[in-house]
């Protein structure tokens, strides 16, 4: 047979080189280890080489190539029985080497599903300890798990090791809490060691292994007790464990004891109960550094510390600035509990002699300060890192926040501008106003009054991003439709397709943008989303479609003709159809999708399917939303709305929070779901539902 060089042929799936047959019987032994090697990259291989293969191991004289081919069998599938049986005979040859019939076993583990005569043939292979991890993996691979077990107990150190080492690598069910209850020291060592080599994401972990990782915190073995310790830290599962953890602390371990004061940080609101038991355990701590961890803990209470101040405030006063340091810490969290107290007792400190507890006592004041004033003054700081830190303390005051919406526009013109060619990586204080509702709008349209083009863009951006909300911004959007600025008549472009109908004022504004300023997109979707375009409006809107112009732009002109009238409309789309080029799909595309938005009912009924079942909910909300919804529309999307609020997704449950602050009244029976959402864990809900709550009147 010719060889055509290193040309693959794939067929049915299979990966084959043109000559690999004649290649793997060669007298050339280089060639040959060449050939098998290739055919041991991960996946199928020509079901005809299998017969070459079983030679190449049973009767090749060069190891290195029996190696290879145990290897490659592993990828003859379907399995065939000639290649397990040469497997299974390979495995149970002690005149072979070790490191060919550990190959075996690697194979039979991905082959041998099911097969009793395989299991048996790895079963007295692992009783060697030259093979026995590899035979336990396999064994476990193939659906062996009690056969494989057994080995955790054999009567040969060296064997149980090895078999300790190779089950809990498997991570199957069970094989935590199997490895970490053992009688033997050495598989409890073993399954600890193994800790470190898995994935750290939490996700990663079953309820099972963490169930497992919590009933071990206690062991009487130091070395399991720290190592279970360490990983429920890393994955921060120790809330339930604080007592436990308590009582580590006095533990003749030294690692025990490190182990148990690092996992308290993580404890959160576990610690709770058991404040008076920490505030005892700070009072006794004999290092610096086990006393700074503790107080962190104590700061992890959150909202339930408030028994946990006094003591906070007092190790304020300590002379030691890493402990004062660490005090203001633990109060960003725990400082919630008491806001306005917390706030007088750390203003103090701003005078400190140690500049990291004056900086400290701002991150107090940003993270826990519910007034006004306080942020003000945060946000004032000549330190630019000191007024960001303030944000969060903007966002928690909600519509109340503003009166600092001149503070927030003085802010955002001290941050540096973006590098060329790069994103901003500064704070969103466009968001961050959005936030405030509809209040906000006042102070943006004075802020719009101004030269500056920075804060120009930030209060379009703001409204941009307020959506429904900014509709007493109308006018001023309007106007923005033809300012010097592209970004602004980009940002008042988008910002009237989000108010939908609602916007139909604008349409003559948006037709003499998308004339004037053809790069301007965003008129022509905006124009689509409106609708209920005629007359001497619509006539334009025909002109320009049908006018020349770059793709780009003539797409989101056709888009355009979708917020005219059915009939008038689809005409001038089939006029449009008949000069497309054969090059032209993007165009035809464009034209299909105007279409459809001359059916209100359809394009709703597709939202409210994307409510019901899609991944952005909130993004199908605001679709239909944008639409002259009649009564029954309006009362199905609000229903579907609440039911969508149990989303694991944060961000998604806020922005469906605010869909339903724009549904008005439709949304009044969706306040019990909303109330509920009050004592959500991510501080975001709760806001966002307390703000709903204010709007949302029965």
């Amino acid at each position: 047979m010719k060889r055509l060089g290193a040309v693959l042929f794939v067929f049915c799936g299979t990966i084959a080189c043109a000559g690999d047959s004649d290649d793997l019987q060669s007298p050339d032994a280089a060639v040959r280890l060449k050939t098998v090697q290739r055919l041991m990259v991960p996946g199928p291989i020509d079901p005809a080489l299998t017969g070459a293969l079983v030679d190449r191991l049973r009767e090749d004289p060069v190891p290195a190539v029996r190696l290879a081919a145990a290897y490659a069998l592993g990828n003859a599938k379907p399995p065939q029985k000639l290649a397990l049986a040469a497997l299974v005979d390979v495995l149970g040859d002690t005149d072979e080497l070790a490191s060919v019939r550990r190959g075996a076993a690697d194979s039979l583990g991905k082959l041998a599903k099911g097969s009793r005569r395989a299991a048996a043939a790895l079963e007295r292979a692992a009783n060697d300890p030259a093979l026995t991890a590899e035979a336990v993996e396999a064994l476990v691979a193939l659906g062996a798990d009690d056969q494989a077990k057994a080995f955790l107990a054999h009567r040969e150190e060296k064997v149980r090791s090895r078999a300790a080492t190779a089950y809990f690598k498997t991570g199957g069910a069970g094989v935590l809490a199997l490895g970490l209850s053992s009688d033997d020291p050495e598989v409890r060592k073993k399954t600890v060691m193994s800790l470190n080599g898995r994935d750290q994401r939490r996700n990663t972990w079953s309820d099972a292994d963490v169930a497992a990782l919590r009933a071990a915190a206690a062991h009487p073995d130091p070395f399991v007790r720290s190592g279970v310790t360490q990983q429920l830290t890393k994955l921060n599962e120790t809330g339930p464990l604080v007592p436990i953890l308590l009582e580590g602390l006095s533990s003749a371990d030294a690692d025990v004891r490190s182990a148990s004061v690092t996992a308290l940080t993580v404890a959160g609101s576990g610690v709770v109960k058991y404040i008076p038991e920490l505030i005892a355990a700070i009072d006794r701590a004999e290092s610096p550094d086990t006393k700074q961890l503790l107080i962190l803990a104590l700061g992890g209470a959150g909202e339930g510390a408030k028994p946990a101040l006094p003591k906070l405030f007092e190790l304020l006063g300590d002379g030691t600035p890493g402990t004062r340091l660490t005090a203001l810490r633990a109060l960003t969290k725990a400082g919630v509990a008491d806001p306005a107290e917390t706030v007088k007792r750390v203003k103090p400190l701003a005078a400190d002699r140690d500049l990291g507890v004056r900086m400290a006592v701002n991150e107090v004041i940003a993270a826990v300060g519910t007034s006004a004033a306080d942020t003000a003054e945060q946000l004032r700081s000549k330190d630019l890192n000191v007024a960001v830190k303030a944000l969060p303390s903007v966002s928690r005051l909600g519509e109340d926040g503003v009166v600092l919406i001149p503070d927030l526009l003085a802010l955002n013109a001290r941050f540096p501008p973006p590098r060329p060619n790069t994103v901003s990586n500064n704070p969103s204080v466009s968001g961050i106003i959005a936030a405030m509702g509809p209040k906000a709008v006042p102070a943006l349209l004075d802020g719009l009054k101004g030269a500056d083009a920075k804060a120009r863009q930030l209060c379009f951006g703001a409204l941009e991003r307020m959506e429904l909300d900014a509709l007493p911004a109308l006018t001023e959007l309007r106007k923005g439709l033809g300012d010097e600025d592209p970004l602004v008549r980009t940002l008042c472009a988008t910002a009237l397709a989000h108010l939908g109908y609602r916007a139909r004022e604008a349409v003559p504004d948006l037709i003499k943008a998308m004339a004037t300023y053809p790069d301007l997109t965003q008129a022509g979707n905006a124009i689509l989303v409106i609708g209920g375009v005629t007359g001497d409006d619509a006539k334009k809107v025909f002109e320009l479609a049908q006018a020349p112009g770059t793709p780009l732009v003539r797409r989101y002109r056709i888009y355009a003709v979708g917020g005219t009238d059915v009939k008038e409309g689809g005409a001038v789309l089939d006029a449009i159809e008949r000069g497309f080029g054969p090059n032209e799909q993007g165009l035809r595309e464009a034209a299909e999708f105007a279409r459809k938005r001359f059916n209100p009912a359809q394009v709703f009924t597709e939202q409210l399917a994307g409510v019901v079942a899609g991944p952005s909910p909130h993004s199908s909300a605001r679709h239909a939303m944008q639409l002259d919804l009649w009564p029954d529309a309006r009362k199905s999307l609000a229903i579907q709305l609440a039911k969508r609020l149990d989303d694991t997704n944060v961000y998604v449950q806020v922005e469906l929070i605010r869909c339903l602050v724009w549904m008005g009244a439709d949304a009044v029976p969706s306040l019990p779901a909303v109330e509920k959402l009050l004592t959500s864990p991510d501080e975001a809900v709760r806001l966002a539902a307390k703000q709903a709550l204010k709007r949302i009147k029965p």
